[in-house]
């Protein structure tokens, strides 16, 4: 887990526990394997089953971008695209385009 993502969950618990909230919000943690890495994703709410379905929300939007971005995914639009650029221009969405551009930028 990054330094700074522990730092800010670190702070968010000492936050928590100063409010007296630690009492009220449920915390769950889950990890998946996604984009040749681990994701760990750690949630506070005030029930289980709020906290699961955000969790689970957050998994289904990385595995979106995943689908989307993975060149090790043969059905991924981007290695589609890759697979068909040198037959000449292709045609991306507008989010892929997009995030193609800023990869560039930075």
């Amino acid at each position: 887990m990054p330094r700074d993502l522990i730092i800010i969950v670190f702070l968010l618990l000492l936050l928590t526990a100063n409010l007296g909230w630690s009492q009220t919000l449920k915390r769950q943690e889950l990890s998946r394997p996604y984009m040749g890495t681990i994701f760990q994703i750690i949630a506070l709410g005030k029930g289980e089953k709020q906290v699961a379905d955000a969790i689970e929300a957050a998994f289904q939007e990385i595995e979106r971008l995943q689908n989307l971005l993975s060149l090790y995914k043969k059905n991924s639009r981007l290695n589609q695209v890759n697979q068909q650029a040198h037959l000449g221009p292709v045609k991306v969405e507008a989010e892929l385009f997009d995030l193609l551009l800023e990869a560039k930028r930075i």
